[in-house]
Order: structure tokens, then C-alpha cells, then sequence
């Protein structure tokens, strides 16, 4: 059985996809079976993976198509993984799917991708809404992503007391840490202080650091990969 993963925060800009698409990238490089369900309407994800299945997400959801038949390889780069689009209108199908199975929805499509895969990874939308609540539940693990920004810091801590509430509904997974984009850059009081304030508020949570500089790749740096593979 394959493990699930989200890299999330509730708020949109701060790197959240980019993260799950290279983390997903390099355990293929890795030889792991990765898939990548987008459960973000705008698509960004799967549209990255080269998805062209006719059937999503949504389809799934809503009008009980197998999974398999919504999940199909991706494209160079991206051609050692698979993926799963959201569908046009999931942005309203969404609640629609949640009203009618609650807080477990997303299982029917999370759990038989976990059969074939080595690692599910989930991607939602950088908001708080139901669907997303229904991601976080069928995630293992969660990585919190956060930028320098005081908004983004506190959307993290927002997510981190949502998975505490979630706990109480039944929720066994659990938070493999903080991740930090766009730090360093140009150097200035304002970002020192931003610096020193994302280090004082996660301390030990904090598991990377993606610089502002340089893409994502740099996030294998830190603790991220050979967490996901022990």
C-alpha cells in the first residue's frame, strides 16, 4: 500500500504546486510509482503533468467513473508519473460530492490509486473549503507550506490547528513539518526579520528551505525526500 502526501496552506502564491510536481518528480527519478491527484480548479498540476484523460476528478466524485479510467500518464518531463485532473466545474461539483459523502469523499479515489502507486500526491486549491478539509483527511502526510510573508505564516498556523480539529473526526495522519518558499533574496531588514520570524514560529517544524532565487529543486536539500522514503 502506497502512502498519500499534500503539500498545503490555505492560502494561493506560495509555492504549494510547484513543490508537489517536484517532490513528485524526483521520487520517479527515484523509481517510486508516483500519481498526482489535482483537486485545485485551476489545474495547474495536472496540466503540468501533460494529463489527457477524458475522465476527472469530478467524474469520479460525482458520477462514480473508475478512477483508472481518470488517470493517465503524463508528458515529458513529467513522463515517468501519472495524474488525475480536476475537471471544469469541480469548483462547484466539489461541495456538491462532499454534502453527499461528508469528510470521506475523496477515499474512492485516493485508496485504489494507494494500491498501485508508491506515493499519492494530493494538490488543492491554496483556500479553506470542504473539498480541500476532504483532502487533507485522506493525506498520511502533510507538509505545511508557507512563504516569508506574515499572511502566509499565518495561513500555515491556520492549517496546522485545522489538522488538530481534524484529528477529533478520525484523521490518522499526520504533519511531516513546515516548508519554507522564497526565502533570502535580496538582503534587507525586512526580510531578516521575516527570516527569523518563520524560524522562531515553526522552530523544529521547519524542514526546508526553498530560496527565493533558485526553483523548487533546492527543497531536496532539506529534510523532504529522505522523509518521504524511511
Amino acid at each position: 500500500m502506497g502512502i498519500s502526501i499534500m503539500f498545503f496552506s490555505s492560502k494561493g502564491g506560495v509555492g504549494k504546486t510547484t513543490l508537489t510536481l517536484d517532490i513528485a518528480h524526483r521520487l520517479g527519478e527515484l523509481s517510486q510509482a508516483v500519481a498526482v491527484i489535482d483537486a485545485d480548479p485551476q489545474a495547474d498540476a495536472s496540466t503540468s503533468v501533460g494529463s489527457k484523460s477524458t475522465h476527472t476528478l469530478e467524474d469520479i466524485l460525482n458520477h462514480d467513473v473508475n478512477v483508472a479510467r481518470a488517470t493517465s500518464p503524463g508528458a515529458m518531463p513529467y513522463d515517468k508519473l501519472y495524474a488525475v485532473a480536476p475537471g471544469l466545474t469541480l469548483e462547484a461539483t466539489g461541495p456538491v460530492a462532499f454534502q453527499k459523502s461528508g469528510i470521506s469523499c475523496l477515499e474512492k479515489v485516493v485508496k485504489p490509486l494507494k494500491e498501485i502507486f508508491d506515493f499519492v500526491l494530493i494538490d488543492a486549491a491554496g483556500k479553506s473549503d470542504a473539498l480541500n478539509l476532504a483532502a487533507i483527511y485522506q493525506a498520511d502526510y502533510i507538509f505545511v507550506v508557507t512563504d516569508t510573508g506574515p499572511t502566509s505564516v499565518s495561513a500555515a498556523l491556520s492549517v496546522l490547528g485545522t489538522t488538530e480539529a481534524l484529528k477529533a473526526k478520525g484523521w490518522t495522519g499526520q504533519i511531516s513539518g513546515v516548508v519554507a518558499t522564497k526565502v533570502g533574496g535580496s538582503r534587507s531588514q525586512y526580510h531578516d526579520a521575516a527570516e527569523t520570524r518563520i524560524s522562531e514560529t515553526f522552530g523544529d517544524q521547519l524542514v526546508a528551505r526553498v530560496p527565493r532565487s533558485t526553483r523548487v529543486e533546492c527543497a531536496r536539500g532539506g529534510r523532504i525526500i529522505p522523509t518521504l522514503l524511511t
